[in-house]
């Protein structure tokens, strides 16, 4: 029997059978994987431009992505880990100084969250993917802070900050 998706291209002409009679009433193991390979070389061996043309759209991209994440592969498998370093402070204008405390509206920090980087500030809002062992209202603690920024300096963690944390809300 034809798939489905033959049926379709035949019926609207996007491919154009070598073979005009198939007997569909075939029992056997054998006798359907002769009809599976059949169905096959029709649609490979098809040379009609259209169809050829939506194929090569859908089977580049796909391409591009595979090799993609194989070149991504082989670079984690060959990349050495760095090691931590202290982290690093960064004024903005030394001759100004850093205004201490600094207000918690006017900085923002860089964290790890699920694998994912988010930019936060006090009262912000992100989506992550659902997690079922919390609930409304839980309390969430996150240590992977990356950078913590203000208009007067920046602290760079190499690769995350040591005792900073953020506490958020469910």
């Amino acid at each position: 029997m034809l798939s489905c998706c033959v049926r379709q291209l035949f019926a609207r002409g996007l491919v154009r059978p070598a073979v005009t009679h198939l007997n569909l009433t075939k029992f056997s193991e054998f006798d359907q994987r002769d009809e599976l390979e059949l169905e096959q070389q029709i649609i490979t061996n098809s040379t009609y431009k259209p169809y050829l043309r939506m194929k090569a759209l859908w089977e580049q991209p796909l391409a591009r992505k595979r090799l993609r994440q194989e070149r991504v592969r082989q670079t984690k498998a060959t990349k050495k880990p760095t090691p931590d370093q202290p982290a690093k402070l960064v004024v903005h204008n030394a001759a100004a100084g850093i205004e201490y405390p600094v207000p918690a509206s006017e900085y923002f920090c860089v964290a790890e969250i699920d694998g994912r980087q988010f930019k936060l500030q006090e009262d912000c809002r992100i989506t992550l993917d659902h997690k079922p062992d919390l609930k409304l209202n839980d309390k969430v603690v996150w240590n992977k802070v990356m950078l913590l920024a203000s208009k007067d300096f920046t602290l760079l963690g190499r690769p995350y900050l040591e005792n900073a944390t953020i506490e958020a809300t469910v």
